[in-house]
């Protein structure tokens, strides 16, 4: 491929929905600092390791309703177990 051609790529991708993706992105550091905040709050009412579970459960069913309906159980196939484990 020449420079030429990769930067055509480059800006076809871009051009598709620049705003889409600013948005997703200050969306994303927005949830971020939420969960950040709910976490430093929690931790002050409960045990550390209790919000942390509740955390990493909370992200968990996120993703699975985020991800479930396009890859079904797709999501739980791996080529390469050993990096997984």
């Amino acid at each position: 491929m020449t420079e030429a051609e990769a930067q055509v790529t480059i800006k076809g991708a871009a051009a598709q929905s620049p705003i889409k993706g600013v948005v997703l992105v200050t969306l994303a550091v927005m949830v971020f600092a939420v969960g950040d905040v709910i976490t430093k709050h929690l931790t002050m009412l409960h045990a550390v390791p209790l919000v942390v579970a509740l955390r990493y459960l909370v992200n968990l069913v996120l993703l699975v309703v985020f991800f479930a309906p396009r890859h079904g159980l797709g999501l739980l196939h791996t080529n390469r177990t050993g990096l997984a484990l």
